[in-house]
């Protein structure tokens, strides 16, 4: 490595450290607002990744100079996207503020739209077939349109669907949102700078990956021990902090005193003849940081492959050292995904209020009342 070589390569490091903790001051910020806040973020974020992967096939001129012959085609994509938006977030938005027309309507409203985009799409294909002039020419917009559409089905999948239970796991409290995010962001740091220091040092390996040639062995397993260490205390510390373990299902609701659940509270277990005393919290996030360090690296690689398809160095400029937003979102999709999957199978206590059983008993006719106060006198006199 020569010395301008060198000079080049700390300097991008400078760049990139810099620019990472100003990105993480501004996200504490927000972390640390509201709850609302939030989730409101997380969607602009997805909102750009969206607009990044949509752009990408822009970047090629012959299927760029397609879109000149079909109205409103940019439009119907971004409705699409919106529409899907709208079924993720408005339901448990409605929900947190109380909104009960839209609480009710809520899935109605979603279906019109989609068959407004349906019928939008369809009517593309026709204004298509009118205005093209060769048959060849109707042909290949055809084939476009379709393509694009399974273009923007996919990216919807990977930035919307993948983060359905988004909004649920930030109102259930913000550490079900921040831990595994966290979790990502300490397994690129740690990868990039176990891999400056020691990449291809020790593992004589080759390349981790095709897709991503600069990626090393040593970066990859590095940053798995040190995202398992991270997680572990972070856990623990976070588990102490009300903001971050409470939950606000609702707007009137204190996100600052609530009775700790049983996983965020100590606990003493066996290690052989040796008791440990930790966090049930700190036992769940080994596998989520393993998942972080072994798996969500995947959405980083499938990146690289669509970059490297399209032939592009980054998806964007916006982040000075890093690229685009999608450069930098790439594996906490897949992650936050995981956290809801393992949230709700090994952690989920479904809450049950007296606010919540009173409106489902108003809900009931008169004789499913009483029939139901008939049950309740025969369950307290059985148990006295």
């Amino acid at each position: 490595m020569n010395e301008t070589t060198a000079t080049s390569k700390y300097h991008k490091m400078m760049v990139r450290t810099g620019v990472a903790f100003a990105c993480m001051g501004l996200a504490s910020s927000v972390i640390l607002s509201d709850h609302i806040a939030i989730v409101i973020s997380v969607a602009v974020c997805q909102t750009l990744v969206f607009s990044e992967l949509l752009n990408v096939r822009q970047t090629v001129k012959e299927l760029a100079a397609e879109e000149k012959h079909i109205p409103y085609f940019r439009t119907l994509n971004w409705f699409g996207y919106f529409i899907s938006l709208f079924y993720v977030y408005g339901k448990d938005i409605a929900r947190f503020y109380n909104w009960e027309v839209l609480l009710r309507f809520h899935f109605y409203l979603v279906f019109s739209m989609y068959c407004l985009f349906f019928m939008g799409f369809v009517m593309q294909l026709s204004l298509v077939a009118a205005s093209a002039g060769k048959e060849t020419k109707k042909v290949d917009l055809y084939k476009y349109q379709f393509m694009q559409l399974s273009w923007t089905l996919l990216i919807i999948f990977l930035v919307v669907f993948q983060l359905t239970f988004v909004a649920q796991h930030i109102l259930e409290g913000v550490i079900w949102f921040f831990l595994p995010c966290s979790l990502v962001i300490m397994n690129d740091t740690a990868a990039y700078f176990c891999g400056f220091t020691m990449g291809n040092r020790f593992l004589k390996w080759g390349p981790l990956t095709a897709l991503s040639p600069n990626k090393t062995w040593e970066g990859f397993l590095g940053a798995s021990v040190l995202t398992v260490i991270w997680g572990w205390f972070v856990a623990d510390f976070l588990s102490g902090w009300p903001w971050f373990i409470c939950p606000r299902r609702e707007y009137e609701m204190d996100a600052n005193t609530c009775i700790p659940g049983a996983v965020f509270q100590h606990q003493t277990y066996m290690l052989g003849s040796y008791p440990i005393t930790a966090r049930p919290i700190q036992l769940h996030v080994v596998p989520l940081a393993l998942f972080a360090s072994f798996i969500a690296p995947f959405g980083g690689f499938l990146a690289s492959g669509i970059k490297r398809a399209y032939n592009i160095k980054d998806f964007g400029s916006i982040i000075p050292g890093h690229g685009g937003f999608t450069d930098r979102m790439d594996c906490q999709f897949i992650m936050l995904f995981c956290t809801h999957v393992h949230y709700r199978t090994f952690i989920r206590v479904l809450p049950v209020t007296v606010a919540a059983l009173t409106k489902t008993i108003n809900e009931l006719t008169g004789e499913e009342q009483i029939e139901l106060l008939k049950n309740l006198q025969e369950t307290v006199g059985a148990g006295s």
